[in-house]
């Protein structure tokens, strides 16, 4: 008659759980190590395929046109400016003024804005020009300081072939380091975003 417990206690001790040689262990050890060094390297960077946009493309050669064009108009201002192109000036002189009133959310109250109106000549003619001069809350204060700034001057640089149009500082001579300046800065960009968004065949 067979021991039941018997048996039992040596099936239990008889039983085999396989465990990972240590050479496998020290191998995929080896493995990750390598792995880790290639990652640090950039070696998996070279095989990632490289990303395009045609987006990107049209967007580059859209401002490296705008570029151009830009660069070209800046050129011809600062050759104008050069030559003595740039637009004359003027004394404006303020002799009417009016308040505007507006809702100021921010603050939740009223605002009052005073508004000097400019008068100039130009070969008999006359034009105006508009500003804000002073804005307070309190629509008294504005009254009070209102009649003080009739008869202030301004200078003011117009257009000789449209003598209406005016700024108050120098035309040529602003526009043209503008466009310069945005001439480089939308060159540069869209270098950037043309290279950037170039399929992988142009580059070969």
């Amino acid at each position: 008659m067979w021991n039941m417990s018997n048996r039992s206690k040596r099936k239990s001790q008889d039983s085999w759980e396989p465990a990972a040689p240590a050479w496998n262990k020290e191998e995929q050890h080896a493995k990750m190590e390598h792995m880790r060094q290639q990652i640090e390297s950039g070696q998996f960077d070279e095989h990632k395929p490289r990303h395009f946009s045609w987006l990107n493309t049209l967007l580059g050669l859209l401002l490296i046109v705008i570029a151009f064009a830009l660069g070209i108009g800046g050129i011809f201002a600062v050759r104008k400016q050069q030559s003595g192109g740039e637009w004359p000036t003027i004394t404006a002189v303020i002799t009417a003024t009016h308040i505007d009133t507006s809702w100021n959310s921010n603050k939740k109250q009223t605002e009052y804005e005073l508004i000097g109106e400019y008068t100039y000549s130009v070969k008999g003619n006359t034009y105006h020009y508009s500003q804000s001069e002073y804005t307070s809350w309190v629509k008294e204060l504005v009254e009070q300081n209102r009649a003080s700034y009739i008869g202030r001057t301004i200078k003011l640089w117009y257009n000789p072939d449209s003598p209406d149009q005016n700024t108050s500082f120098p035309a040529v001579a602003t526009f043209s380091v503008v466009a310069v300046v945005g001439a480089a800065v939308a060159l540069i960009f869209g270098i950037y975003l043309f290279l950037g968004g170039t399929p992988p065949k142009l580059w070969r």
